[in-house]
This record gives structure tokens, C-alpha cells and sequence, in this order.
């Protein structure tokens, strides 16, 4: 499990291996999200997403880490969850995140909250950990 989480916010990404696919296919996540303010469920549910939408979630964020991208933006194959984050200098060192879940075009529901670069390199390092153990271990022929 990845936390992205604040005094008052928690995100959480839970990763489960998917569906396997053909070899020039991506292989899905299915990814569980749950979303509290201040101990309250605000989100709770699931989206798809694929293992080079996070491995464009890891680099991304680790180029903002690292200061090598002003901003991150992330859609998922499906559309289903997008996500923003820039650099927040007022409070130090720290990340504005934005977050839109739902189905797309119809009804998403959006927060956004300041995080900690502390943080966001907790939860980065989640994700890679999170990764290894959701890879597949076989193809199909």
C-alpha cells in the first residue's frame, strides 16, 4: 500500500495485479483508492490503470522530487483518475496535489491538499515497493 498522507488527509493507492495480457499489451493494475479528511471517508472505490501509467507516476514524481520537473500530470488509460501536482513554495518544501476520481466526462469528484516533500517521497518509494510485488511472473505465449 502507497500513503500520500498530511495532518488532515490520507490518500491511499492499494495495487492488485489485474489481468494478465498478451505480450504487446499493458498489463492493468486494478487500484483501490480511499481518500479521508480529517478521519472522514470522502472517496472510497477503484480504477484501472496500467504498469506504464505507474511508471509514469514514479518517474514523475521523482522528477519533482528532485526538482527536475516544475509539475506532474496524470491521466489513466481509462481516464478514470486524474492527477495533479506542483511545487507549493509558500509552506516550505511542499506539493499542491490535485485529484479528480471518476467516471470520465460524467461525474468525478476532485480534492486537493498540501503535502510534505517528506511525504511524497514516503510515498514514492511505496509505489516502487508496491510495484515489484504486483509485476507478473510469466507471460503468455
Amino acid at each position: 500500500m502507497a500513503f500520500l498522507v498530511n495532518k488532515e488527509n490520507s490518500l491511499v493507492f492499494k495495487l492488485y495485479p489485474y489481468r494478465i495480457s498478451d505480450e504487446e499489451e499493458p498489463v492493468w493494475i486494478l487500484t483501490e483508492l480511499q481518500f479521508q479528511v480529517k478521519g472522514h471517508q470522502r472517496i472510497s472505490g477503484s480504477f484501472s490503470m496500467t504498469i506504464p501509467d505507474l511508471d509514469d507516476l514514479i518517474s514523475g514524481l521523482d522528477g519533482l522530487i528532485m526538482g527536475q520537473k516544475q509539475r506532474f500530470n496524470m491521466t489513466t488509460t481509462d481516464d478514470d483518475f486524474i492527477l495533479r501536482i506542483y511545487p507549493e513554495e509558500r509552506v516550505g518544501k511542499a506539493f499542491l496535489v490535485q485529484f479528480w476520481y471518476g467516471e470520465p466526462f460524467v461525474l468525478m469528484s476532485g480534492y486537493r491538499f498540501i503535502i510534505k516533500k517528506e511525504e511524497m517521497e514516503t510515498f514514492v518509494q511505496d509505489l516502487k515497493n508496491d510495484k515489484t510485488k504486483i509485476q507478473p511472473k510469466a507471460k503468455l505465449h
